[in-house]
């Protein structure tokens, strides 16, 4: 892996692949190949290649014949370029009471 790499920023094009083999992959399965293709609308000989670079630049492990997930660091760089959204905090423990016309 080329250290040099891991401080770049990264393309929107390998964000949307770190974002995809996220989503797929919380299933508790590889991402496929055919998948993140059919995913992004792109070929699987395009989605081979960048598995490929992604995976020498330590941002995937590649499964022979399973899939892709993502490494440690890809999923580090995943989430510092896609913080959390507010919807995704959870609901408070209690929510407020709607008071709808003059019901108590």
């Amino acid at each position: 892996m080329n250290s040099a790499l891991l401080h770049e920023p990264l393309t929107r094009s390998v964000e949307d692949y770190l974002k995809t083999i996220y989503r797929l992959s919380q299933k508790g399965q590889p991402a496929t190949t055919n998948d993140i293709a059919h995913q992004l609308d792109l070929s699987a000989p395009s989605v081979s290649g960048m598995i490929k670079r992604l995976s020498e630049q330590g941002l995937l492990e590649h499964i022979p014949y399973k899939g892709v997930v993502l490494t440690l660091e890809g999923r580090h760089r995943r989430s510092s370029h896609h913080p959390p959204s507010p919807n995704h905090r959870g609901l408070p423990g209690r929510l407020p009471r709607l008071r709808l016309g003059n019901r108590p």
